[in-house]
């Protein structure tokens, strides 16, 4: 993931903060809502998670998994969210900053 500076203007007083530099084409996901389905108690893998289109996600032993799994979408939603704010309040070398940003880069196969 790179990065670049830019200068933000906060009232009387400006900094400069860290923003993504996104040149690359990113990959992309299935786009949420994601479901979970209990399949059979016979099945090797009983927990299907799907979309709304009914395409396989995923299958998983344990309905714990399986909504983790389904959960995806919207906690990567709420990462990126995470780092636009934090980008927006805290200093550029904050650690909860470089977390999140770690995080993503590693969700997005940057890592």
């Amino acid at each position: 993931m790179r990065f670049k500076q830019i200068r933000v203007n906060c009232g009387d007083h400006s900094k400069l903060v860290m923003v993504r530099d996104d040149h690359k084409e990113k990959p992309t996901f299935t786009k949420g809502p994601w479901h979970v389905q209990f399949l059979s108690e016979s099945e090797k893998l009983p927990y299907m998670v799907f979309d709304d289109n009914i395409a396989a996600i995923a299958r998983v032993h344990s309905e714990k998994d399986a909504r983790l799994i389904a959960a995806a979408p919207e906690l990567l939603a709420q990462c990126k969210f995470l780092e636009e704010m934090l980008t927006r309040t805290d200093h550029p070398s904050s650690p909860k900053l470089a977390e999140v940003r770690e995080l993503l880069a590693k969700v997005e196969g940057e890592k």
